[in-house]
């Protein structure tokens, strides 16, 4: 996802994986407050826009998209 704000341009890569060994870990604890396994459909967990809608796209079967350039 090419992604657009008012702090400037960032690219996002998004990953679905079938198949994981291991145990989570979150490596920014000073940027990330949590990780862990969601399910994307539920409405109660809270997600970002522009992520909510790379997810929405990859299950349409999108590889890329830009977001966030709209005037």
């Amino acid at each position: 996802m090419h992604h657009h704000n008012e702090k400037g341009e960032r690219l996002y890569f998004f990953f679905k994986t079938t198949k994981w060994e291991g145990e989570l870990e979150n490596r920014e604890p000073e940027r990330c407050e949590s990780i862990g396994w969601y399910d994307v459909d539920d409405s109660s967990i809270e997600i970002l826009p522009h992520v909510r809608k790379a997810f929405d796209l990859m299950a349409d079967g999108a590889h890329y998209c830009e977001y966030g350039f709209e005037e």
